[in-house]
């Protein structure tokens, strides 16, 4: 098994009324698109980051907050299984607007 984290800081002043802020251990969530500061001109991140977000939206999956870390991001983690056979941990801190809360089953 690989172990992946994928943490990519905003800025944590600015962004202290966001809603991310708010999450908590076991709440639900969805990422919904690629967070508008990868899109930037000259902003550059791991393929495979890249690669796991485009998953996470064609596929929907339901991701839950594990953690909330000292830095106060709430962490998410994705068991992934390549063509390969291999499986992938991925855990991805959530600190911008790319997701949405999950509510009901």
């Amino acid at each position: 098994m690989r172990v992946v984290k994928h943490l990519f800081f905003c800025d944590l002043e600015k962004s202290m009324h966001e809603p991310w802020r708010d999450l908590r251990v076991g709440d639900r969530i969805r990422i919904t698109h690629i967070p508008p500061e990868f899109l930037k001109p000259n902003y550059t991140f791991p393929d495979e980051t890249r690669e796991l977000y485009e998953h996470l939206i064609e596929h929907r999956e339901n991701l839950t907050v594990h953690e909330i870390c000292d830095h106060s991001l709430p962490w998410v983690s994705y068991e992934q299984t390549m063509d390969d056979g291999e499986v992938v941990y991925h855990a991805l801190a959530v600190d911008d607007d790319s997701w949405e809360l999950v509510t009901g089953r």
